[in-house]
């Protein structure tokens, strides 16, 4: 190895650039110092320079979605409360139907939600009974002449969709009795399992 080292100083090419004046030896050191430099940057500090790059911005991007996230969390869980309480909600006020339906009680709260919507009873009476063989239900006719005007037959048909027990239009037919007053007459439908009770 010595040998290698001492023929290498002896060569002609290295001993002219040894004895090379400082004017020269000067711009061909900054050159290799430059080139030097230039590998060692390009092979050993950019790329941990870079990796450091992508995991700050990798640390940017967690922050900004860690509250993002969080927030979505709660939001689930506030979801998943709400659900419950609108299941409990449900399962509470759902209609029932129940085993047998009175036609007396009936017919008097279809009279109650009429008049509290200020339609006139023409006429209100049942209509019959029979087996409806797709629900497994018996249903349960009525029909109804009433006279009124546009807003309270509004009223009217809100008051049905609120009744306790189910009252399903089947049919309807709306007549102009005067400028303002309309005769209408409804064939209505409730269900109950085992068809009329006391």
């Amino acid at each position: 190895m010595i040998d290698k080292v001492q023929n290498l100083l002896n060569n002609k090419y290295v001993d002219k650039a040894i004895q090379a004046p400082l004017k020269i030896k000067l711009p061909v050191f900054l050159l290799i110092f430059i080139a030097f430099l230039f590998v060692f940057y390009s092979f050993i500090v950019a790329p941990v320079l870079n990796k450091n790059a992508e995991v700050a911005s990798h640390t940017k991007s967690m922050e900004s979605e860690i509250p993002k996230l969080v927030k979505k969390q709660k939001d689930m869980v506030a979801l998943k409360e709400q659900v419950k309480i609108l299941e409990q909600h449900n399962a509470e006020e759902r209609f029932s139907i129940p085993e047998r339906h009175s036609v007396p009680i009936f017919l008097s709260a279809l009279n109650d939600a009429i008049s509290s919507a200020g339609v006139t009873i023409i006429d209100l009476s049942p209509a019959g009974v029979q087996k409806n063989k797709y629900l497994d239900l018996y249903a349960l006719d009525f029909k109804a002449k009433l006279s009124g005007d546009f807003p309270q037959l509004v009223k009217l048909f809100v008051a049905l969709i609120d009744m306790k027990d189910i009252a399903v239009i089947t049919n309807i037919t709306i007549k102009k009795e005067s400028d303002s007053k309309l005769v209408t007459e409804l064939n209505l439908q409730t269900y109950s399992r085992q068809g009329v009770g006391t």
